[in-house]
């Protein structure tokens, strides 16, 4: 007699089913976060190596490289055949800088030197000039064109601008005229303006002077008005949209930094006798000239040292004060 006997098998659960809902998204994320790493391993050493690459066949930048006469391409002309620049204007520019450097200086020990050091070599200072730049030079090479262009007769239908530069040139250039001239016109312009006391002489009168008159007259003339206080009309630097009325400290026939020095100073001393030498060409009598214009050169000198040095009007914004016309006429000149 046999007996059917049904035997149940119990399977154990998969890795996988015995985690938790937790356990399963760890893994995961652990399982993405290590795929992402080998990737950007894998890019960056194809990076690598193609820098490594690219760094083997660029030219070599040292001052051996810009000594073999040569045009020098930093890139594969296969790769990037428009990088180099064969232009008239590149390649003269590019000539300029090689012939300022200086390749026998090592660009880590002195940069400066190996970059202008040629420049300083070669370039002469003229007598007239305090400083040469390679600015300079171009200005020198600018006005020079300039010469030539209004050098070049008046032609017809000219715009008027260019017309009158060229005349006005011609008069300045005409030194037969000048000489025939003398000091009738410009002593008649300074009658005009009331007169100079040093030529006036004993007809001269101090009530009959007024300062803001002749700074009204210098101006309907066209001459500079800043002999006293500079003040023009511009744009205002915190608005672009409307004008200003600016007023600013004096110019000085002499820098400020020698004025303050005083007569003791020889450049002070030769500004001095040279205002001298002026007025006695212009017929003044040397004692009174010296006398009076010394008088005049002391009143400059306290121009100057009330006036601000060039390195405390660097900073715009310390020189901005705007105010209005009726706070200007109520402002207390006694105090800064």
């Amino acid at each position: 007699m046999t007996s059917g006997v049904k035997q149940t098998v119990i399977k154990n659960p998969t890795w996988w089913k015995r985690r938790t809902s937790m356990e399963r998204a760890l893994t995961l994320i652990s399982i993405i976060v290590i795929l992402i790493g080998i990737s950007l391993a894998i890019a960056l050493g194809i990076v690598l190596y193609k820098t490594k690459a690219t760094t083997q066949t660029d030219a070599p930048f040292n001052a051996e490289a810009l000594t073999h006469g040569s045009i020098i391409n930093s890139y594969p002309t296969e790769d990037k055949p428009n990088e180099l620049c064969l232009t008239p204007g590149c390649i003269h520019t590019a000539s300029k800088v090689l012939e300022f450097m200086d390749p026998s200086v090592d660009p880590c020990d002195d940069f400066y030197q190996f970059s202008c050091g040629n420049f300083i070599k070669n370039t002469n200072i003229p007598d007239d000039k305090s400083s040469v730049t390679t600015f300079s030079v171009i200005n020198d090479q600018l006005e020079e064109q300039l010469r030539t262009m209004i050098e070049e007769p008046i032609k017809e239908n000219e715009p008027k601008p260019f017309v009158l530069t060229k005349q006005l040139y011609k008069a300045c250039m005409n030194k037969t005229k000048i000489e025939e001239i003398g000091l009738t016109d410009i002593k008649g312009i300074i009658k005009d303006f009331g007169g100079w006391p040093v030529l006036e002489g004993d007809n001269w009168k101090d009530g009959d002077f007024d300062w803001r008159q002749a700074v009204y007259k210098f101006r309907k003339a066209g001459y500079s008005v800043d002999y006293l206080i500079d003040f023009s009309v511009g744009i205002d630097l915190k608005n672009s949209t409307q004008r200003i009325i600016d007023l600013d400290q004096a110019s000085l026939g002499l820098r400020r930094e020698f004025l303050i020095k005083g007569l003791e100073d020889k450049l002070v001393k030769a500004y001095s006798e040279y205002m001298v030498d002026i007025a006695v060409i212009f017929g003044a009598d040397k004692q009174r000239a010296t006398k009076e214009l010394k008088d005049s050169l002391d009143f400059e000198i306290k121009l100057a040292n009330i006036s601000l040095p060039n390195e405390e009007r660097r900073n715009a914004t310390a020189l901005y004060n705007a105010m209005t016309i009726r706070q200007l006429l109520l402002l207390d000149i006694s105090t800064k």
